[in-house]
């Protein structure tokens, strides 16, 4: 396999990490805006003290060791 001189190896190495950096900034520019960019949260400060409700019940409940086991029982949907 024939082997670059040196004069074009090292500035196609630097072009290519160049061009690296650039397609990975693109890309986080592309996927920042493919979902509608920034959205507004209405009600937001209601929503996360609800959700720091829920994640406080949950701890205790856990510190508790309550568990809840669910079972499907075939007694009435069954034809037979």
């Amino acid at each position: 396999m024939p082997s670059l001189p040196p004069h074009i190896a090292w500035p196609g190495l630097v072009v290519f990490i160049l061009l690296i950096g650039i397609g990975g900034g693109m890309s986080i520019l592309y996927y920042a805006q493919t979902d509608g960019g920034p959205q507004i949260v209405e009600d937001y400060y209601t929503q996360a003290a609800d959700w720091n409700d829920t994640m406080r019940v949950q701890a205790s409940t856990l510190r508790l060791g309550w568990q809840a086991n669910v079972r499907l029982d075939d007694r009435f949907g069954s034809s037979e």
